[in-house]
């Protein structure tokens, strides 16, 4: 059974690459819905398999195999390695990225005007950065949105441990891109400074975060499901994304430990759903999740490097779309 110094060193290998991409919109402006996660993880995935796939599909647009080498194979429909079902409580195999659209209702955006688009790579997906790029500037170019209106990809950012705009490795004057960066790992994250005396926690849920809990979906946060959320998650992208073997470790104690001694003293919170439309299955669905922040108290020292690395991973379901974006603060 692993300790807890087993457990940080173990968290400490996850490596992490988060980007800022800023595009301009065209000519005839932009229109977007309210929730943005849904239109750019659709425009990406479906510009990514026409620049990357060349498998072989059937007659209703499903893969009957994916290469071996084939990339969006890998990004967006990972295969789990042999002896991977040795993982419980999986409901699918995370990607190895995430976007985060604009977090904000508005549904128009003038000609000329900017916005962002981040993007986070985990592990062995950071390799497939190149693919990333040139999907988010063709992904512009065949335009998204209502009308399919076009935007200009003008430049890429890394960001540092700190959320910081620190390296333009893509400009659209030359299109080339400057893989001079560094990587940051889960012990740059959870190595930042926090009060380890604190008593609070303070957890704002940014967007939708859409928790299921004993099979129901949560609309009031206790910290023990929250904690859950972000441990398999994170034990999930360690296992897939970077080969690392499955965790020896009681997490059924930790939770049960969480669930005992932190308690939730305020939650602020509201259910917020909305549609999108599925192209792969031809129907609507429902989406949603919690948003607003909820307050802790107890000792949060066994939790703290789960609880950080949550805020660069998510938590919940869909998190490629955005989803369960939080941020955490300890007073």
């Amino acid at each position: 059974m692993k300790s807890n110094q087993e457990i940080d060193h173990y968290l400490s290998k996850l490596k992490i690459a988060k980007f800022i991409a800023i595009y301009e919109a065209g000519l005839d402006g932009l229109e977007l819905p309210p929730y943005k996660g849904a239109t750019f993880r659709g425009s990406f995935g479906n510009v990514f398999r026409e620049v990357a796939c060349t498998c072989p599909y059937d007659e209703n647009g499903f893969a009957l195999k994916h290469f071996d080498h084939c990339a969006y194979g890998y990004i967006f429909e990972t295969a789990p390695t042999d002896g991977a079902e040795v993982l419980v409580n999986n409901e699918s195999i995370p990607r190895p990225f995430l976007l985060e659209p604009p977090n904000d209702m508005r549904t128009y955006y003038a000609p000329g005007e900017r916005f962002t688009l981040g993007f986070t790579l985990f592990g062995k997906g950071i390799e497939y950065l190149p693919y990333f790029i040139y999907v988010l500037d063709a992904m512009g170019l065949q335009g998204f949105g209502k009308g399919k209106k076009h935007a200009k990809l003008r430049q890429i950012f890394t960001v540092d441990k700190h959320g910081d705009w620190i390296k333009s490795i893509y400009h659209a004057n030359d299109r080339l891109i400057r893989n001079n960066f560094s990587t940051l790992t889960g012990e740059d994250i959870f190595n930042s400074k926090i009060d380890l005396e604190a008593q609070t926690c303070h957890i704002h849920f940014i967007s939708p975060a859409h928790l299921k809990y004993e099979g129901e979906f949560v609309s009031t946060p206790e910290f023990h499901m929250i904690l859950r959320s972000a441990c398999r998650r994170i034990t999930a992208l360690l296992y897939f994304h970077q080969d690392e073997p499955k965790l020896d470790f009681n997490f059924n104690g930790l939770f049960q430990q969480a669930e005992q001694e932190i308690i939730c003293i305020n939650a602020n919170v509201e259910w917020t759903s909305w549609e999108r439309y599925s192209n792969r299955q031809k129907q609507r669905l429902k989406m949603g999740g919690i948003v607003g922040k909820a307050m802790y108290k107890g000792d949060f020292k066994p939790y703290l490097p789960w609880l950080k690395l949550a805020e660069w991973c998510n938590i919940g379901k869909n998190p490629v779309f955005g989803l369960g974006s939080v941020k955490v603060i300890f007073k």
